[in-house]
């Protein structure tokens, strides 16, 4: 198995581990109220803390997620210095702003156009 493989195989088994941990836990407060003899209850009680323990050391010490990629977006971020300008413009002188034509000539595509063209 490759390296990148093993890590998302890691991550797939620790985020399952943590769920079926976090059910147990969920459902505790129920078993321990159903539980019909005192060696029931202490088995709940047991389970419980070995799915916290298993809950705490997965998420302190299990494999970290890779960050998700953004999703893509038509939205650009402007340079601080080009956002400073339009911030100081006021509404109507906006339409005359050379530096924000060339900006977006040189770096946004044209929606109109295809990615085939």
């Amino acid at each position: 198995m490759g390296s990148r493989a093993q890590t998302q195989f890691l991550i797939v088994a620790k985020n399952v581990a943590m769920t079926i941990a976090g059910l147990a836990m969920a459902v505790t407060p129920l078993a321990l109220w159903a539980s019909p003899t005192l060696t029931a209850f202490y088995w709940v009680l047991t389970t419980c803390a070995v799915s916290c323990a298993v809950v705490m050391v997965l998420a302190e010490f299990g494999p970290e997620e890779a960050p998700s990629p953004r999703p893509h977006s038509d939205r650009a971020e402007l340079p601080p210095e080009l956002t400073n300008l339009l911030q100081n413009r006021r509404e109507l002188s906006r339409e005359d702003c050379p530096e924000l034509r060339g900006y977006v000539q040189g770096h946004l595509r044209d929606p109109r156009k295809s990615a085939d063209d």
